[in-house]
């Protein structure tokens, strides 16, 4: 099996620029689980699992900004 191969086309596919960052995390916990059961490099693995990180805390930051500017009826901010 080819993992160099493999890693380019996770890599390509989460570098397009029309991916929702939903699907960028979802591919790259794949690429993290597939390096974690073939790959031998722990670097690959570990820089693997930086880059889920980094997508995660996008999606969060994404799912949590609709509430930041949010007001209640009398004009109050909702925080959350």
């Amino acid at each position: 099996m080819d993992t160099d191969a493999i890693v380019e086309v996770f890599d390509s596919i989460l570098n397009l620029d029309y991916i929702d960052v939903e699907q960028q995390v979802i591919f790259a916990q794949r690429k993290v689980e597939y390096l974690e059961e073939f790959a031998k490099d722990i670097l690959l693995i570990n820089r693997a699992i930086e880059e889920l990180q980094k997508f995660t805390k996008m999606y969060n930051d994404r799912e949590n900004k609709p509430f930041e500017n949010m007001t209640d009826t009398l004009g109050n901010s909702i925080n959350t």
